[in-house]
């Protein structure tokens, strides 16, 4: 069954996971990775949502790269230490999959300064 959530509910079932966490961020430093990056990937989230369009790149790419961080701490797939992310961003290695296609969203016209 197939069920839409908005952006509240998503992050609401995010931070429950925290205390459960999925995968192998089950024990140890995965663990604490997976609360901590989800954390924090959230607050930057927030925080991107809130600042100028001058700021909120920076912001985004923070919390993709601690999403990132949360996801390959829970990854089943990632063996050893190689989940544990420790450059810059985000790298995958060894990624072989295509990537599909996509499509700018359109945008919008800047609001015109009040004169």
């Amino acid at each position: 069954m197939h069920s839409d959530l908005d952006a509240d509910e998503a992050w609401e079932r995010l931070r429950a996971s925290r205390s459960d966490p999925l995968g192998r961020a089950d024990t140890g430093s995965r663990r604490k990775t997976y609360a901590a990056a989800l954390d924090q990937a959230e607050q930057t989230f927030q925080a991107a949502a809130t600042v100028g369009t001058a700021t909120r790149p920076m912001q985004v790419f923070y919390g993709l790269s601690q999403a990132g961080r949360a996801i390959a701490a829970a990854a089943v797939a990632i063996k050893g230490e190689d989940w544990n992310l420790t450059s810059h961003g985000i790298k995958a290695t060894g990624f072989h999959l295509p990537f599909p296609d996509i499509e700018s969203a359109p945008t919008r016209p800047a609001p015109r300064a009040a004169s």
